[in-house]
């Protein structure tokens, strides 16, 4: 066995032997600009049925509100971006910002944002990281200023009965200063009830060796050292496409995050099927419109009454 063979097997996570596979639910378009109308007015402060326009272009929808509040909605995923339109510098967090208070105030951003309104039973939206978006200058005479916290964004992750969905964060929240959100997004494609399928689930050592080879296919000349890569993570999961792109069913997948060693920053992630049968291939370019993409473009209707939540976003997530 390689060092790395040998590094991807200590880390795999999340391991169990059958995993069951769930088809992914189409949306009418309607509901998917309703759903990303309903994060921008929150953002704004406004009630979900607002002034709102309504713009459909190929293989989205762009959802504008008044003082340049605004979403983005992908026809192909569901996938929505929703920004307060606030300038760079605009509302800044300040020189000195505690990590734990951001993470306390992301986690009660997706309360007020009602992202608990995605997960179903038998599903899970947890918190996993928080970045800092930081800048600072330099004056004619080269000496640097004070360092300030421009931005904060909490990502939270999905776990559908309890294996997390890889892909892009599920959901992230974008804190500006003065108690604001400056912009919100959510990856979140709906499954049935129940599954289709029980899919027996590969070893990790042969997964490991499929990682191994995709990592041979993407370097020039194939060749590489058991030195070169660090295993950050290996685990198995399920995976969300592109956000352009369709998809059918969520199947067991195994998901490797490589980071090069030496002078190149380049890291690798690298997806592999996680059971003999392969449900959906992870490459085939797939861009089937969502039901209803050709009615009229339909009016706001009325705005849902917000309800009693019970959502906790810094419970632990499921154990590995």
């Amino acid at each position: 066995m390689s060092a790395l063979l040998k590094k991807l097997v200590e880390k795999t996570c999340h391991y169990r032997d059958v995993v069951p596979v769930f088809r992914i639910e189409p949306r009418p378009l309607a509901e998917l600009e309703a759903s990303a109308l309903r994060v921008a007015a929150a953002i704004a402060g406004r009630d979900a049925d607002a002034k709102s326009r309504i713009e459909r272009r190929t293989g989205r929808s762009d959802i504008l509100l008044q003082d340049a509040v605004r979403a983005r909605v992908f026809h192909a995923s569901g996938a929505l971006a929703a920004s307060a339109g606030l300038a760079p510098m605009e509302h800044l967090i300040g020189e000195k910002a505690d990590k734990e208070a951001l993470t306390r105030a992301a986690a009660e951003a997706g309360k007020r944002l009602g992202l608990d309104r995605f997960v179903a039973p038998g599903e899970q939206l947890a918190f996993e990281r928080l970045w800092q978006i930081k800048a600072s200058g330099i004056n004619s005479e080269g000496v640097r200023g004070q360092e300030v916290v421009c931005r904060a964004v909490g990502a939270f992750r999905r776990y559908l009965h309890d294996l997390p969905v890889w892909g892009r964060a599920s959901a992230v929240v974008e804190l500006a200063g003065d108690d604001r959100i400056a912009g919100a997004g959510v990856d979140w494609r709906t499954v049935a009830t129940e599954p289709i399928d029980r899919a027996r689930v590969i070893a990790p050592e042969a997964a490991a060796r499929a990682v191994i080879n995709d990592l041979g296919s993407r370097l020039p000349g194939g060749e590489f050292g058991d030195d070169d890569f660090d295993v950050a993570m290996f685990g198995l999961g399920y995976l969300s496409l592109s956000k352009r792109r369709a998809q059918s069913v969520f199947a067991p997948v195994y998901v490797a995050l490589l980071e090069r060693r030496g002078w190149t920053t380049t890291n690798y992630v690298i997806a592999v099927p996680g059971s003999e049968k392969v449900y959906e291939s992870l490459c085939r370019p797939n861009r089937a419109p969502p039901r209803d993409a050709n009615k009229p473009q339909p009016g706001t209707g009325k705005a849902t009454p917000p309800r009693a939540s019970g959502w906790d976003p810094l419970a632990p997530p499921p154990p590995c």
